[in-house]
C-alpha cells in the first residue's frame, strides 16, 4: 500500500513540474525612453500620445495657456508622478506651480515615461529647464496648448507660409481681435506662424485678398477652421468633381456613400440599420447636433444644426 501512495505521489509531483502555468502580471509596466532608444520624432504632432516616444531629445518653449491663469495645477512635479502616489509639486504654491515659474522657459526633454492605464497610455515628460537646470516631471495633458516643441513649430512654418487655404466657414478672431465668419471656400494666404503667450499657443496667421488678417489654429496635421488648396485637390481626385469639393469643405450632399460621408466628417458616434425586402437603411449620429441618413448606400436626409 505504502509502495503505490508513493508511486502516486511522485506522479502528482511530475505532473506539476511539467505544468508551466503562464501567469500574466496585472501590473502595469513603465517603460522609459531617451535619446538612446526614442523612436522617430514626429514633428507633425506638438506634444501628444502618439509623438511622445520621439520626444527625447527635443526643446520645448513653454507659452503658457489662457485657461491657467496664474497657476498650473496638477502640471510640474519634482517627482515621478506615475510612480508615485503623492508626487511633490515643483515650485508648490498651495498645490500648484507659479505660472511666472515656468512661463517663457525652454526645456530639453531628457526623457519620456510611459504607462498603460485601461486603454489608454499615460505618459509624463522629464524635463530640465536650460537656464537653471532644474528637472521636472511635466504632465502634459491639463493644459495641452501650454508647451511648444520647437520641431513641431518650424515644421508649421515650411510647410504651410505662402500656403492658400480655403476657409469651413468657422468663426476665427483677427489679429487686432475682432471676430468674423469668412464665407465658406474663401481664400487666404498663410503669411506667418505666430506664438501667443498665456492664450492660444501656437496660430498661423492668414491673410486675404483685402489684407485682413485671421487666426487659425493648428491641431494635429490639420487646421480646424480652413484646409489647404492642397487637401481640396486631393479630394477631388479621389472622390471626383461633383462630390469632392463638398467633402473637402466637410458638406454632405444627397447621394454621397458612407465613404463620402467618413471622409467629410469622420466616425459617427451611433449608428443604426434597418432592412427590409426593398431597402436598407442606415442613421448616423455625429456631434454637434450633425445627422445623416442613408437608403441603400446613398445619402437621403442631412440635418445640421451647428
Amino acid at each position: 500500500m505504502k509502495q503505490y501512495i508513493l508511486i502516486f505521489s511522485l506522479a502528482v509531483t511530475s505532473i506539476i513540474a511539467q505544468a508551466q502555468l503562464n501567469i500574466i502580471s496585472n501590473k502595469p509596466e513603465l517603460k522609459e525612453y531617451s535619446v538612446n532608444n526614442a523612436e522617430p520624432y514626429d514633428s507633425l504632432n506638438n506634444i501628444s500620445v502618439k509623438s511622445c516616444k520621439g520626444l527625447p531629445g527635443q526643446t520645448l518653449f513653454m507659452c503658457g495657456e489662457k485657461k491657467a491663469g496664474n497657476s498650473y495645477v496638477s502640471t510640474f512635479y519634482t517627482d515621478n508622478f506615475l510612480t508615485v502616489d503623492k508626487p511633490k509639486t515643483y515650485k508648490d504654491d498651495k498645490y500648484s506651480t507659479p505660472a511666472e515659474a515656468v512661463v517663457g522657459k525652454y526645456f530639453e526633454v531628457e526623457k519620456v515615461y510611459t504607462k498603460p492605464a485601461g486603454i489608454t497610455l499615460r505618459y509624463a515628460l522629464l524635463l530640465r529647464e536650460k537656464e537653471s537646470g532644474d528637472i521636472v516631471y511635466f504632465q502634459p495633458t491639463i493644459y495641452h496648448r501650454a508647451m511648444i516643441c520647437l520641431g513641431y513649430y518650424e515644421k508649421l512654418k515650411s510647410r504651410y507660409i505662402e500656403k492658400t487655404f480655403l476657409s469651413l466657414g468657422l468663426r476665427v478672431e483677427t489679429m487686432d481681435g475682432g471676430i468674423v465668419t469668412p464665407a465658406i471656400g474663401s481664400e487666404y494666404r498663410c503669411k506667418d506662424v505666430g506664438l501667443e503667450m498665456n492664450k492660444d499657443g501656437v496660430i498661423l496667421i492668414l491673410e486675404n485678398e483685402s489684407g485682413e488678417q485671421v487666426k487659425a489654429t493648428p491641431v494635429a496635421d490639420e487646421v480646424y477652421e480652413f484646409i489647404t488648396t492642397e487637401h481640396r485637390d486631393h479630394i477631388i481626385k479621389k472622390y471626383g468633381q461633383k462630390y469632392g469639393e463638398q467633402i473637402a469643405l466637410r458638406q454632405i450632399a444627397l447621394g454621397m456613400t458612407p465613404e463620402m460621408v467618413l471622409a467629410a466628417w469622420g466616425e459617427p458616434y451611433r449608428k443604426s440599420t434597418t432592412q427590409n425586402e426593398t431597402k436598407t437603411a442606415e442613421s448616423w449620429a455625429f456631434d454637434r447636433n450633425r445627422y445623416v441618413n442613408f437608403e441603400n448606400g446613398k445619402v437621403v436626409y442631412v440635418s445640421s444644426y451647428n
